[in-house]
């Protein structure tokens, strides 16, 4: 006679995870990690923001005089990055690409705070001895 064992939905997803966690360091979910997945995620956050406010409003703030080359940057660097992880399959250049992407939108949010983009040349200036 076997004794059945009445576990709540919880208790499966620990008794789970420890179960993977036994076998090593095997990865769930591969595609999670891959510099394809996280360029398609700055394109979501992009379209988030432009769900937010309107297409038309969004276009046009990208095309402000003011953040025009921190927009250009961007998309270059997204469409830099999504080349260098399809078909070039070099993690190090899309990588490269990336951290551009991430500068170019920190200085385009820092456009929307008054005296952020100071802000962010000082520091720059203090920690690499570079002013942008």
């Amino acid at each position: 006679m076997s004794a059945e064992v009445h576990t709540t939905p919880s208790q499966h997803m620990v008794a789970v995870a420890a179960e993977n966690q036994a076998v090593g360091q095997r990865r769930i979910d591969t595609a999670a990690a891959t510099p394809r997945n996280r360029v398609c995620g700055w394109l979501v956050a992009a379209n988030l923001t432009a769900f937010l406010i309107g297409p038309k409003r969004q276009v046009t703030m990208m095309l402000d005089p003011v953040r025009i080359y921190a927009t250009a940057i961007y998309i270059a660097s997204i469409i830099i990055a999504l080349f260098c992880a399809v078909y070039v399959r070099n993690k190090l250049l899309t990588l490269l690409a990336i951290v551009l992407e991430f500068g170019a939108l920190i200085w385009y949010s820092a456009s929307y705070i008054p005296f952020a983009r100071a802000m962010v040349s000082k520091l720059m200036l203090a920690c690499f001895d570079t002013e942008f």
